[in-house]
This record gives C-alpha cells, sequence and structure tokens, in this order.
C-alpha cells in the first residue's frame, strides 16, 4: 500500500504536470491491470455447481454497518471517532493537495480558466508523494521498537499508548503549521515537512490505536465483525475530509483560498487525539 500510494503520487504528479486528461488515462490503465492480475494468479478450485444454493441475507450482508452495542462499546466507538476525524484531517490535504500547490502556493489564478499546469507543481506534487513514503516507511520500521518501548513505561500500559498518540497527533499538527506558513510565505522545502511529519506521525498512530481498538473490543466473540466496523472509519473519514475541505474553501475562498483546509485539518487532528484522552479506563489498564 505505501508504495502504491508513493507511486500514485509520483505518476498522477507528472502526468498532471504535461496534461490535466493525462492523469485518467494512466488510472484507468492501473485499474485494468489490477483487475487482471487477481484473476490469473487467483488459485484453481472447484467448480460451485454442486454446492448448496442459499438465498442472500441482507440483514447479514449489512451488519457491517452496525457497530457494536452496549455499555462496553462507548470505549469502541470513540475510538472509532478518533481514526474518522484523523483520516477526515489526511483527507484535507491530500484531496486538495493539488490544488493547494498550483493556486496557493505557484499562484495561477483562477482554477476554473484555461491557465496551463505547470512542471514545478506536478514535481512538487511527486516529491510530496515520495516524502511521504519516506515518513512511513521509517514509521514502520521503527513502531515495533516504540511499542515496546512503551511497554516498559512505568505506569499504565493504555494511558502511555494514548500519550504516544497525542505526541503523534502533534507532530502531525506541526506539519501542518510548517505546510500553511510554507504556502503563506513561499518556499517549497518547507512544505515536504508536512509530507514526512503527516507519513510518519499517521503511520506511528495507526500502530498505537490498533492496540487500543482490540483490546477495547466489547465482545472478542464478534471480533472479525467489529474490526470490520472499525475500518470503515478510514473511507468515512475521506469523505468527511473531502465534504469539510470544500466547505472550508467556499467559505474562506475570498481571503484563504484553499489555504482553509489547513486549519480544517489542524482542528481534526486535536479531536482525533482528543478522543482517546477522554476515555477513563480500557480493560488492559
Amino acid at each position: 500500500m505505501l508504495v502504491g500510494q508513493a507511486a500514485g503520487g509520483v505518476i498522477g504528479g507528472m502526468s498532471i504536470a504535461f496534461g490535466a486528461t493525462d492523469i485518467f488515462m494512466c488510472a484507468a490503465m492501473l485499474f485494468v491491470v489490477s483487475g487482471i492480475i487477481p484473476v490469473l494468479v487467483w488459485p484453481h478450485e472447484r467448480s460451485s455447481v454442486d454446492q448448496r444454493w442459499a438465498h442472500c441475507n441482507w440483514e447479514e450482508a449489512f451488519s457491517v454497518l452496525r457497530g457494536p452495542r452496549g455499555d462496553n462499546a462507548a470505549v469502541f466507538h470513540r475510538l472509532f471517532c478518533s481514526q474518522l476525524f484523523m483520516m477526515a484531517a489526511m483527507a484535507l490535504t491530500s484531496v486538495f493537495l493539488w490544488y493547494v500547490v498550483r493556486f496557493s502556493l505557484y499562484g495561477g489564478g483562477d482554477p476554473g480558466d484555461s491557465t496551463p499546469l505547470t512542471l514545478p507543481a506536478g514535481t512538487l506534487v511527486m516529491m510530496f508523494a515520495i516524502t511521504i513514503f519516506g515518513g512511513a516507511l521509517l514509521a514502520t520500521g521503527l513502531s515495533g521498537i516504540i511499542v515496546d518501548r512503551i511497554d516498559d513505561m512505568p505506569g499504565l500500559r493504555n494511558r502511555n499508548f494514548r500519550i504516544a498518540i497525542v505526541i503523534a497527533g502533534g507532530l502531525y499538527v506541526v506539519g501542518l503549521v510548517a505546510g500553511m506558513v510554507t504556502v503563506m510565505m513561499g518556499g517549497e522545502k518547507l512544505f515536504l515537512a508536512l509530507a514526512f511529519l503527516g507519513g510518519f506521525s499517521l503511520s506511528i498512530y495507526d500502530v498505537l490505536m490498533r492496540s487500543l481498538v482490540v483490546e477495547s473490543l466489547p465482545d472478542s466473540r464478534n471480533a472479525g465483525h467489529d474490526l470490520g466496523f472499525y475500518a470503515l472509519a478510514k473511507p468515512l473519514g475521506l469523505i468527511l475530509g473531502a465534504a469539510l475541505g470544500a466547505a472550508a474553501v467556499n467559505a474562506f475562498a475570498p481571503s484563504f483560498g484553499y489555504v482553509a483546509v489547513f486549519p480544517a485539518a489542524i482542528i481534526c487532528v486535536c479531536v482525533a487525539v482528543a478522543l482517546p484522552l477522554t476515555v477513563s479506563r480500557i480493560d488492559g489498564d
């Protein structure tokens, strides 16, 4: 996933730098390839003709959309909302990245006009994707060491994990502030600090949250269903971030333009790290 995201940023950044339609052609080709490869490598299985035919149970099919219930599920739902807002923060910058770079950092007029796309903007988007990959790769290598160090710290284990989540969120906020200052004052190198700190802090946040979520499961017998529901926080967070970004840009278009996505992202990160702190106790405490 990390390699794919970085490759998408590189291909997208370079494609859109040379033509607005090239990126859609590249994406279409990648979708075709990603659909063909699994079919070619799919393990051979016997025919299902002799298997018993069963009616589709729509209640079971949509049960994943219903999270765990009961008093013991409150902690789980708070952690779910934390992931939701953290993904929204990421979407606020990633979804609007091209517009921030092209029309706020480099200028160039109204995004609706026919101003040609520039190579510097596409190159910076490419470098942004590579830098995110570098930060996430470093976090992946250090995550085991970080978790072990937290386990060895004195005090309640999950309290230490929640403090570490706040620190990870703080690093992300620093990156967002650096990106916002860069866009407002100009410059490119400091803008990449957002990419590195964002990739690093989000990866560490995911590792730490995974431990808290597993220990907050209301019923271990429904762990598969509950973790499947928790996974919905990522796509829902992306949708929320895109909606919040559009609202922020439209509300502050005359004065801030696309820079408005940064304060909105900072607020989302603060909410995301504050929610685990409101949990008074987890079973692992």
